[in-house]
């Protein structure tokens, strides 16, 4: 009669301690990688809300101002939303009625969409404009982020306060 072996596999407490700590090792640093990129993201969206304050600041210095702006945004925006939280939601922004209700905070008037994405981006004060003009015929009034440019004109009168946005026909 043969006797059938079977084959043993033993594995150290050593060997299966390693693998473990090799797995939490290369989990910690695919975590630390979409930090990185998520703060390369933020990064870039505060730069964007910088130079836009820095351009209506000039627009509304001067007498009388109109000009196109472009401003690189990351892909994950789809949305750059102007907000007047006092006026109701109209026009295109009814769609956006639950999301504007959501965002509410005090003097902030922009934001972006979608917001779940961008979790460490919340929505910014722009000071020095229009927002009632703004957002007359839609609230929000929202520009579209194409192949991750933001295209918007800065206009201001000279018999005008504050600086208005529109968006580029």
């Amino acid at each position: 009669m043969i006797k059938e072996k079977r084959g043993q596999m033993k594995i150290s407490f050593g060997m299966i301690f390693s693998i473990i700590l090799i797995i939490i090792f290369i989990s910690f640093s695919f975590s630390i990688i979409k930090n990185w990129l998520e703060l390369g993201t933020t990064t870039q969206i505060e730069s964007f809300v910088q130079y836009l304050q820095i351009d209506v600041n000039s627009a509304w210095n001067g007498a009388q101002n109109s000009g196109i702006e472009k401003y690189d945004l990351p892909d994950k925006v789809e949305k750059v939303c102007f907000v007047d939280y006092a006026s109701p939601a109209k026009g295109d922004g009814i769609n956006m009625q639950e999301y504007m209700d959501d965002t509410y905070s005090n003097s902030n008037n922009l934001f972006f969409y979608p917001e779940k994405v961008l979790k460490y981006v919340k929505n910014k004060e722009i000071k020095n404009i229009n927002i009632e003009k703004i957002t007359i015929d839609s609230n929000p009034f929202c520009i579209n982020n194409i192949d991750k440019k933001i295209t918007i004109v800065l206009q201001k009168n000279h018999d005008e306060a504050l600086v208005n946005i529109v968006k580029l026909e």
